[in-house]
């Protein structure tokens, strides 16, 4: 197990963290190990939100958990899964070369390599390329950009893991900046076998929403859903917000209804 440094140490950290300059890449102890970085500023937020909100905490009856981290970013999600259940397993995606790069870094300096699965490729509704914007902080999306990513249909690979876990996957987690309804929508058969469910949704600027098909197809798999806004404009009926192309993220924790 890991050991963090103190409370006063870590805020002590988060604040030098968040007074440099943005997208200026570094490392940080703040987990107790060394910890790669692309943009200061988000890993503050993630820290925060993942190890002291702690967002993903789940309770589990297995020891050894099968989760997958859809857009795994830097790895914080992975690490603090594998702390609470240090037998899980973690079948890890993220697309952006430079930003998988620095979550293969850490999770091997964590030693918790053994226990993940990565694949630099971005989850979609087929195999193949397709391309991709880098904001360089993990805001990356398909469908526009300067690069080219591999691309895995998700519903293949979550049968190919159930047919060896035989039951259940215990946590999907997707964070996919606006890929997520196409993508539910192609593992509607899939997400019966699945135990709970994170999304982040996003609404893209100037494009039909579509959050009404992501309630139906996760409803109609026997979850209740909780809903958090992240972002959304503080005076819609005076001016529609944009940022970074989107004007509304919700955050969706779904669970079985236990009627």
């Amino acid at each position: 197990m890991l050991h963090d440094p103190p409370n006063w140490r870590c805020e002590l950290e988060l604040a030098r963290l968040q007074g440099l300059a943005a997208f200026e890449p570094g490392v940080t102890r703040l987990l107790g190990t060394e910890v790669a970085y692309t943009h200061p500023q988000s890993i503050v937020v993630q820290y925060r939100t993942i190890f002291q909100q702690e967002c993903y905490r789940f309770r589990c009856e297995r020891v050894d958990p099968v989760i997958f981290d859809c857009g795994a970013n830097i790895g914080l999600a992975t690490l603090f899964w594998l702390r609470q259940y240090p037998m899980a397993t973690v079948v890890a995606f993220e697309p952006d070369a430079r930003i998988f790069e620095m979550f293969s870094e850490n999770v091997a300096s964590a030693g918790v390599a053994g226990r993940v699965q990565a694949e630099q490729s971005a989850v979609w509704v087929e195999d193949g390329t397709m391309s991709f914007h880098s904001q360089g902080a993990g805001g990356g999306h398909l469908g526009s950009g300067e690069s080219i990513v591999a691309t895995v249909r998700l519903a293949r690979v979550l049968d190919e893991q159930l047919g060896r876990s035989g039951s259940r996957i215990d946590l999907l987690k997707m964070d996919i900046e606006g890929a997520e309804v196409d993508v539910l929508v192609d593992c509607a058969p899939q997400l019966t076998s699945v135990e709970r469910l994170f999304v982040e949704y996003h609404s893209i600027a100037g494009k039909p929403q579509r959050f009404a098909e992501l309630v139906d197809v996760v409803q109609g798999s026997g979850f209740r859903l909780s809903v958090q806004t992240e972002m959304v404009s503080k005076l819609p009926f005076v001016e529609i917000e944009d940022h970074d192309g989107m004007d509304m993220q919700l955050n969706i924790w779904a669970t079985r209804d236990p009627s």
